[in-house]
């Protein structure tokens, strides 16, 4: 766009109006925060479903209007950089009484964050869901070597419980108590990204991000019509 160009022209301009928090146009990176409570439990947890470039200005912009006052967990549906890239940020959130951050994220995506932040990755993962079998020979062979941290990042417990794959099982991981249960999406046609399915019942949460033709793979549709879902959320 060139810059002669008025505003008006090159960009709406009902994006920019007024309060950002009022407005519904003035929109960043596909993200949700989820904020419940666990039956019996008088402690409010908070799940962060990717942590985009915009993180950071999500965070002042919403958390204290919310009262958020940390997060206690973060799941990674792929590594691009509108779901990955404020991850350094997060060290403004975590609650550092509760020990690392668990970021929960599939091996496709925790090779990406290795490579752009190897800062942050100064432990070996740990592996959940079906990844739980994966022989440990296999695992060294696949992940890169942690690096030494800085004492002024953040402290993050890295979670592997994907591939991804088309043919991965259906295992619900427990993260804070909630059982949350990760399938693949097409996010074109040769990536694989991160939906997720979320709670025991059949009131099911489904949210799925980022997703492009093909679609969602013939496994996971079937899978997703045999449960009741109360909330389906695509972007």
């Amino acid at each position: 766009i060139g810059l002669k160009h008025d505003l008006h022209e090159c960009v709406c301009h009902k994006a920019v109006e007024g309060d950002p928090c009022e407005n519904k146009n003035n929109r960043l990176n596909p993200s949700i925060l989820l904020r419940y409570r666990i039956s019996n439990s008088t402690s409010t947890k908070y799940v962060l479903f990717d942590c985009c470039k915009t993180f950071r200005e999500a965070a002042v912009r919403w958390f204290r209007r919310y009262r958020v006052p940390h997060i206690n967990a973060v799941l990674l549906s792929h590594g691009h950089a509108d779901a990955t890239l404020g991850i350094d940020d997060l060290r403004m959130v975590i609650n550092k009484k509760n020990g690392p951050l668990s970021v929960y994220l599939s091996e496709q995506t925790y090779k990406t964050v290795n490579s752009v932040f190897p800062y942050l990755v100064n432990s070996p993962p740990t592996y959940h869901g079906h990844m739980a079998n994966i022989h440990p020979e296999e695992r060294k062979r696949q992940l890169l070597p942690p690096e030494k941290a800085s004492a002024w990042v953040a402290k993050i417990d890295w979670r592997i419980m994907s591939r991804p794959n088309v043919d991965d099982p259906f295992v619900p991981v427990n993260v804070q108590g909630l059982q949350i249960t990760p399938f693949p999406v097409y996010h074109g046609k040769e990536y694989l990204s991160l939906g997720f399915m979320l709670g025991e019942s059949n009131d099911k949460f489904v949210y799925i991000s980022d997703i492009s033709s093909p679609g969602i793979p013939e496994k996971v549709f079937a899978m997703l019509e045999s449960v009741a879902i109360q909330f389906f959320i695509v972007d």
